[in-house]
């Protein structure tokens, strides 16, 4: 998939090709660290929803390559946003 194809992905369409066509990381936004949202069902029921973050390290090298380093660094940290260090 080429990098302007993964730039077109939704986010559901992104987090649906997971482990189909390799690995894609998300992007950041201003004011919030990285992080994805996550919703568990049972029995078509939602029962939880919740954020996954990052670790800061693994962030700088993906911002810092491929189609992500034309946007750079996210400013927002773990720390700020969820008050923890990951």
């Amino acid at each position: 998939m080429s990098d302007a194809e993964l730039k077109k992905l939704s986010r559901r369409e992104a987090l649906c090709m997971i482990g189909v066509a390799g690995a894609i990381y998300p992007g950041w936004y201003a004011g919030r660290a990285t992080h994805i949202h996550i919703e568990v069902f049972v029995n078509n029921q939602s029962i939880k929803t919740s954020q996954i973050a990052f670790p800061e390290e693994i962030n700088s090298t993906v911002y810092a390559s491929g189609v992500y380093a034309s946007k750079g660094q996210n400013p927002t940290k773990n720390t700020t946003t969820f008050g923890v260090s990951i």
